[in-house]
């Protein structure tokens, strides 16, 4: 009877220490992600900027090239209008 309770603490242990370590690792993979995501928002923090001067950076690129395709945009909007106008 002893030998067999010795045996199962030794093999709760044994799955226990299995179990613990598949946690470990899958916690390690989910806090490598999260070291990525870290670094860069302290890049941004070191360069002075926060997540509003990013986006802002991405409204300026965007406003730039608006800007600067803005007469083919406009071409092809009233294009699209005097076709409509045509089939009606």
């Amino acid at each position: 009877m002893l030998m067999r309770q010795l045996y199962l603490s030794v093999r709760c242990s044994k799955l226990a220490g299995c179990r613990a370590e598949g946690a470990v690792s899958s916690l390690s993979e989910e806090m490598t992600e999260a070291k990525v995501v870290t670094a860069g928002v302290t890049r941004w923090k070191l360069m002075g900027l926060g997540a509003v001067g990013v986006t802002g950076m991405a409204a300026a690129a965007l406003a730039s090239l608006v800007t600067a395709y803005w007469t083919d945009i406009w071409r092809g909007a009233s294009r699209r209008v005097a076709i409509l106008d045509v089939e009606d």
